[in-house]
């Protein structure tokens, strides 16, 4: 079977209760203050939850939602629980020889899973793997290939055969099941799709010399390249119909037959919004070439950064379409920035300046985290219309108080 860190990391049933215990007592004595006893609380918290859920994840919900006690993830520290409620993993040869042995299983897996990766590759039928995909010509994918053991010892593989793209290649290969087994698969067959249509019915999609004024306006960022294919994954991405994504030759022409039918008279409000966009882009850069550079020399550097993030390459397909609308009032309130800073630089400052630590910490954080805050950094961006265009409205009410409960609510008490 394969190794789930999720479910290993409960501990067997015998030490769990134990290793609940523990991860409580080595929270911060700040935050265990308000807590009940570590024995309590865990035996409340194993009678409501188990595996598979995340141990972390659901300790943190419990003690939040039960306790009203906020815990980061970095507070619970596996290293120093004792040894005994560590899981064990070793890893063998096919003749049961010691190779590694460590408590720490994604260690284990940094180390050796990219040998593993090709002995399995190995493995995989030439009927299940392809370089170069350019057609759905291979037939339909079997739900899963089952890879027998190479010795008495060994486990029993599971391969599911699916599409993967790999630097612009599409690949047909049979990948273990894991979490990004699905979304690589529609990835892929996205860029399939887009690019049967391209060959096959390029009057839907817009070209690249269609996008020659976009394509200008939106050097300062990246290349044509960039935005036609980004803007291509956006349409696409729209005119697919919900469901999990094709696994047969019929089921990918029903979903072409459908993207079609869906393009149809669908590119141009796409194509008028993103155009809008980018006109708004470039009076604001213009606008800031323009304008008294001394005046300036505090706000231009701040809006260019603001601009960057929001227009970086990808921000039509992975900005979520309620705030993709808003971008042309972003565009609006950067541009009647530059020009009320020239003529009250004090004010401007001073909005920026308290601004610019809730906005800095956001950004300094990993990008797994700031996923986690997606609603915050909306409302950072609302904010600045609140403080620089306040006539312009705002989504929803906004401020800096309203900021900071949003961290909370997603940091912890402490903020961190």
């Amino acid at each position: 079977p394969l190794l789930e860190p999720a479910v290993l990391a409960w501990q067997v049933p015998g030490y769990r209760l134990e290793l609940v215990t523990e991860m409580i007592r080595q929270l911060p004595k700040s935050v265990r203050r308000p807590l009940p006893p570590a024995p309590n609380v865990a035996r409340d918290f194993l009678a409501a939850t188990g595996p598979p859920a995340p141990l972390d994840e659901s300790l943190r919900t419990f003690l939040r939602e039960q306790e009203g006690v906020d815990v980061v993830p970095e507070q619970f520290a596996p290293q120093g629980l004792p040894q005994h409620l560590r899981v064990r993993f070793e890893l063998v040869d096919e003749d049961g020889g010691l190779l590694a042995a460590t408590r720490d299983l994604s260690q284990l897996l940094a180390r050796h899973i990219n040998a593993g990766r090709r002995a399995l590759e190995q493995l995989i039928p030439d009927t299940a793997k392809r370089d170069g995909v350019t057609a759905w010509d291979f037939g339909d994918l079997a739900e899963r290939i089952d890879i027998a053991p190479i010795h008495p010892a060994g486990s029993r593989f599971v391969l599911h055969p699916t599409l993967r793209l790999v630097d612009r290649h599409i690949v047909l290969t049979a990948r273990t099941p894991g979490t990004a087994l699905d979304a690589d698969h529609a990835t892929a067959v996205r860029e399939l799709l887009r690019r049967r249509i391209l060959h096959e019915k390029p009057a839907l999609l817009p070209t690249r010399s269609a996008l020659r004024t976009l394509a200008r306006q939106y050097s300062p960022i990246a290349g044509a390249a960039v935005l036609e294919a980004d803007l291509h994954d956006a349409l696409i991405e729209g005119a697919l119909p919900a469901g999990e994504p094709p696994r047969s030759a019929n089921e990918f022409q029903a979903l072409f037959d459908a993207a079609c039918r869906s393009l149809e008279g669908s590119t141009s409000p796409v194509l008028e919004r993103i155009a809008e966009i980018l006109a708004g882009f470039a009076a604001v850069r213009h606008a800031l070439e323009q304008g008294d550079q001394l005046a300036l020399v505090q706000t231009a550097p701040d809006i260019r950064r603001q601009l960057e993030r929001l227009l970086a390459p990808g921000f039509i397909t992975t900005t979520p379409g309620a705030w993709l609308q808003r971008y042309p009032t972003y565009m609006q309130a950067a541009a009647l920035r530059v020009q009320r800073a020239q003529q009250q630089p004090r004010r401007d400052a001073e909005n920026s300046a308290a601004l610019q630590p809730l906005e800095t910490r956001y950004w300094e954080l990993p990008p797994a985290a700031r996923r986690r805050l997606n609603r915050y950094r909306w409302l950072i961006e609302e904010m600045r219309v609140s403080l620089f265009a306040q006539e312009l409205g705002t989504a929803e009410p906004v401020s800096f108080n309203r900021l900071e409960r949003v961290w909370r609510d997603h940091m912890g008490q402490d903020g961190r």
